[in-house]
């Protein structure tokens, strides 16, 4: 009997991409595994397992399977140990060897430096930190942050080098990786992210709708432009789907800085199913961000027929192709006319068709198959 552990600690909604990744790869993989694979599944509490089981029901079964059976031969443990934390690299490993694992997947870079016990996957969904940094990154004290940073890079080139298999979710990632890894390079594999088939909801967008910017509020992904392009347009209007941190403290201040109360609107965190209202109900989705890893916002809304507008870089033309309008992300012009290009979109039937095109070339279902193999692969 394979034994596979799965990190998921940072699963669910409250971790964003990452969170939607990791949820829709443990989702499946029961479905998939062969008879002699144990799945042990690691959570950080039970509210995470909660969000999972909640969704069993969401999955198109083959006939004669019951999610409720397949998911009783899941092995859970709870690992209540902070992300990032000094307890995640010397409390987590025995946590982990007590499971008796021969394969451990850990969907993000922080896998514990001690950790020896089994074969290791890892996915990357970026290098951000390596490309931006320094102090208008942070929230933290200079010394804190800088501290904290050294260890990153320190976990990371160890993580990275012990690690049988890398997992990352786009050829431009595995291009960033490569540059700084390049011995890596023949251990990395590009399995996409999925989206989760939607029923479009009964909704017409209106002509003075919001534009919507769904993601974190960090400050390469860019909102300065689509604010600035407010400041000179006054008949656009913004709503921001975005947890409460930091970050989104500091874009409420500039947008009362900037006077743009009336016309910026803070949802916080929303349910899939508000999202998708939101979505359909959009002008377009905005992607301003200097540097992504994927971009599954866009793809979202592309599959919900609503027009995305993404800033020039790599990552966006590899996802999108030509199904998305594209801007400079420096330049409040080329928004501002990619935002007259994208109103169009909607009233054509050519575009919808690619739109959704585009779309469907994501799928959960073969990312968690494209991921198995990997397993396979570095068990054999």
């Amino acid at each position: 009997m394979k034994r596979i552990g799965l990190d998921l600690r940072l699963c669910g909604s409250r971790h964003a991409g990452l969170g939607r990744y990791s949820a829709n790869l443990a989702l499946r993989l029961p479905f998939l595994v062969p008879a002699d694979y144990q799945l042990v599944y690691f959570f950080a509490d039970k509210t995470q397992l909660a969000e999972l089981v909640a969704q069993l029901g969401t999955l198109p079964l083959a006939a004669g399977q019951s999610a409720a059976a397949v998911w009783q031969k899941i092995e859970i443990v709870y690992a209540p140990i902070d992300h990032y934390s000094l307890a995640e690299q010397t409390q987590l490993p025995r946590i982990f060897r007590q499971a008796h694992l021969d394969l451990l997947h850990v969907p993000h870079f922080n896998a514990p430096y001690f950790w020896g016990g089994s074969k290791l996957v890892l996915t990357i969904h970026d290098l951000l930190w390596h490309e931006k940094k320094g102090m208008g990154v942070t929230t933290l004290p200079a010394w804190q942050y800088w501290l904290k940073y050294r260890a990153y890079l320190f976990l990371v080139d160890h993580v990275v080098a012990r690690a049988q298999a890398i997992i990352t979710v786009s050829q431009t990632a595995k291009k960033t990786i490569t540059r700084f890894y390049p011995r890596a390079a023949s251990k990395i594999k590009v399995i996409y992210n999925g989206v989760k088939p939607q029923v479009k909801p009964n909704v017409v967008a209106q002509e003075d709708a919001p534009l919507l910017y769904v993601g974190s509020l960090y400050p390469h992904k860019n909102l300065e432009v689509v604010l600035r392009a407010l400041a000179r347009e006054p008949h656009l209007r913004l709503q921001i789907v975005s947890a409460r941190d930091a970050f989104a403290e500091k874009i409420e201040a500039r947008v009362r800085e900037m006077k743009l109360t009336s016309r910026v609107e803070f949802l916080g965190k929303v349910s899939d199913q508000r999202l998708t209202e939101l979505y359909s109900r959009a002008k377009a989705l905005v992607q301003p961000s200097f540097s992504e890893g994927f971009g599954l916002t866009g793809v979202e809304a592309l599959q919900l027929g609503t027009p995305v507008i993404a800033s020039n870089i790599a990552v966006f033309h590899e996802v999108y192709g030509e199904a998305a309008v594209f801007f400079e992300p420096e330049s409040i012009v080329d928004f501002l006319t990619a935002v007259k290009k994208s109103t169009k979109l909607r009233a054509s039937a050519t575009w919808q068709r690619l739109a959704a095109q585009t779309a469907g070339r994501y799928n959960w279902d073969e990312m968690a198959q494209a991921t198995l193999a990997v397993y396979a692969k570095v068990l054999s």
